[in-house]
């Protein structure tokens, strides 16, 4: 299965997601490198990242980082019971937040960036905006089918001298947060 998303950037290019026989995701930069300004160039493909084993649904590319190029941040789904956080351990596909960190040539090793990982919740739209005019970016996103945590909600970038917390949670009762895979 593919998903195709059509990037306009200076350059022609197109974000890619393959899920291949054995159902691991990866997004990829496919651009069309012009090289002999003839109709020869060719179409590569750069490999972005993946959230292994869990899926790539949803995505938004914005300037994450502030420092001139596009970083692409994504959710996955759960593959769980969507009416409970049901029997799951880290090695299964779960609903997942974070972000890939653009090393400023697009083809070279992007930096992933976990923000959160769930047993249920299926994270699948993103969009970029300045919601608290900080002057950095921060995003508006869905979450579907985890009743009762669906809806919308706003993760806040918060930048400091000192590390803080990703973010402050919203809800007194969630679905469990989980560990990375090994």
């Amino acid at each position: 299965m593919a998903h195709v998303w059509l990037v306009l950037t200076w350059s022609m290019s197109i974000l890619v997601t393959m899920e291949d026989w054995i159902l691991l995701e990866h997004w990829y930069w496919i651009s069309l490198d012009r090289t002999t300004g003839k109709n020869d160039d060719t179409w590569n493909a750069y490999p972005i990242g993946d959230f292994a084993p869990d899926s790539m649904t949803g995505m938004e590319f914005a300037d994450i980082d502030q420092d001139g190029d596009m970083d692409l941040i994504g959710g996955s789904y759960s593959r769980g019971p969507r009416t409970g956080d049901g029997d799951v351990d880290m090695h299964d596909a779960l609903g997942r937040i974070g972000w890939f960190e653009n090393p400023g040539d697009a083809k070279e090793i992007w930096t992933r960036h976990d923000i959160s990982r769930r047993k249920r919740g299926m994270f699948d739209k993103f969009i970029a905006r300045d919601v608290d005019k900080d002057g950095d970016i921060d995003f508006v996103a869905t979450r579907g089918n985890s009743y009762p945590y669906d809806g919308v909600f706003w993760i806040e970038q918060i930048r400091s001298e000192e590390p803080v917390a990703a973010f402050t949670r919203a809800r007194a009762v969630e679905s469990e947060e989980m560990p990375l895979p090994n």
